[in-house]
C-alpha cells in the first residue's frame, strides 16, 4: 500500500506555480529543481522586492515558500506585505534558525534542511486549507 507521501506525488500536474524566494543562490535553484521535477511551475526570487514584483508579474502564482532570514524584507515582513496585496497566498516559511519567539506562528513553517517531500506535503497541505 503506498504511503501518504507516495500517494500525494502522483496527483496531476497543479493548476497554479510556486513563488520560491531565498537569498542563496544554491538553495534556489536545488530546491527550484526539485520542484519542476515533481511538476510545480516554479518562479523564483532572491528577496522580497523581486518577490513581490513576482506576484505582481504572474497571476497563476498561488503559493509563496520564504526563507525567513534574508536582507532587507525579512520573510515574516514579506509574507505580511504580499499577503495584503494578495489575500489568497498561501505562505510557508522556512527557516535554518531557531523560530523567534517573539513572533507569532501564523503560517506554517518548514526548517531548513527540509526534504523535497516535506516541502511538497507542506505545498500539497496549504493549497487544501480553505
Amino acid at each position: 500500500m503506498p504511503t501518504q507521501t507516495q500517494t500525494a506525488h502522483r496527483h496531476p500536474k497543479p493548476n497554479f506555480a510556486v513563488l520560491l524566494v531565498d537569498d542563496e543562490p544554491l538553495i534556489r535553484r536545488g530546491v527550484e529543481s526539485e520542484l519542476t521535477a515533481r511538476g510545480y511551475p516554479t518562479v523564483t526570487a532572491a528577496n522580497g522586492a523581486e518577490a513581490l514584483a513576482a506576484l505582481d508579474a504572474h497571476a497563476d502564482i498561488s503559493v509563496m515558500v520564504t526563507d525567513i532570514a534574508m536582507p532587507g524584507i525579512d520573510g515574516h515582513e514579506l509574507a505580511r506585505r504580499a499577503q495584503a496585496l494578495f489575500p489568497e497566498l498561501r505562505v510557508i516559511l522556512a527557516t535554518g534558525l531557531d523560530p523567534d519567539p517573539t513572533q507569532p506562528r501564523l503560517l506554517p513553517m518548514l526548517m531548513k534542511p527540509y526534504s523535497p517531500a516535506n516541502l511538497v506535503d507542506a505545498i500539497d497541505l496549504a493549497m487544501t486549507k480553505v
